[in-house]
């Protein structure tokens, strides 16, 4: 029971901290595509 908790609660983080890394990267590459853009004007 507490072992299979365990399991959860760390996939769980585990995805938690995938989607913030994701967004973190999603967002600064946008940043950096509408920089890029500003150059080029």
């Amino acid at each position: 029971m507490y072992g299979s908790l365990l399991i959860c609660f760390s996939l769980s983080l585990i995805t938690l901290v995938l989607v913030a890394l994701a967004t973190f990267f999603g967002y600064s590459h946008v940043v950096l595509l509408s920089f890029k853009e500003q150059d080029f004007q």
